[in-house]
């Protein structure tokens, strides 16, 4: 979790808190796909001419997890007067990942998530890894199916919400390598999800829903089985 300590002190009384989060450098700002994680300070009482206080929040499954930050502490008193912290540097915590694989695919997941030019990047590097499966998915082709997948819904991005729905697809598929088959089947199953909406939204025929619908049946009685075990 990201925790931290503060005080406030103001001859007003502070009204309302918060920590502002950012990029380093306008060009990386405008690329992101993700807007900065929004977090508000808890004041130590309400109208505070001063006092201390700390939060904590869990950000390690944000895209911005393990990006290099600038945090800078906002305040707004009674008479609506702004006041600003000098801005600190960070490492936004990130969840860590002891598969090699896993955090290569989260690296991948991160340059994505925090620069949309790199998406030509990132689908070679799925190309990569996916070459030679014999090498890198001896047993867990379900990983290497998953990874195919992603990566072809990223060569066929047409806007940012397709490259944010592969951002979380790579996160899925971390977990899946890293937790082992209890998050794949919970991947499979947003798949089967997602599939049959899009047929449904696509006006497919009634032999292509009802396939995809056994496909989510599938998913489903797996997921149960898995969180049963």
């Amino acid at each position: 979790a990201f925790t931290f300590s503060y005080s406030v002190e103001d001859d007003y009384g502070v009204t309302s808190a918060n920590a502002k989060i950012a990029l380093p450098g306008t060009e990386r700002q405008t690329n992101s796909l993700y807007e900065a994680p929004e977090i508000g300070l808890p004041l130590p009482r309400r109208n505070a001419r001063s006092g201390a206080s700390k939060t904590s929040e869990n950000l390690t499954e944000h895209p911005w997890a393990g990006a290099d930050i600038t945090l800078t502490l906002e305040a707004r008193d009674a008479a609506e007067n702004l006041g600003q912290s000098e801005p600190y540097k960070y490492t936004l915590p990130a969840r860590r990942f002891s598969d090699e694989m896993a955090r290569a695919i989260v690296s991948e997941r991160r340059k994505l998530a925090l620069d949309r030019r790199q998406a030509g990047r990132v689908a070679d590097m799925m190309d990569a890894i996916t070459t030679r499966p014999e090498l890198f998915f001896e047993d867990r082709f379900g990983v290497y199916l998953s990874i195919g997948v992603a990566n072809r819904r990223l060569r066929d991005a047409q806007n940012d919400d397709d490259l944010r729905t592969v951002v979380d697809m790579l996160w899925d598929i971390a977990l899946g390598i890293e937790d082992g088959n209890v998050s794949l089947a919970a991947e499979r199953l947003r798949q089967a999800r997602e599939a049959l909406s899009e047929a449904i939204e696509n006006g497919a025929s009634d032999e292509e829903i009802e396939r995809l619908m056994a496909e989510l049946r599938e998913a489903m009685n797996e997921q149960i089985g898995r969180a049963s075990c």
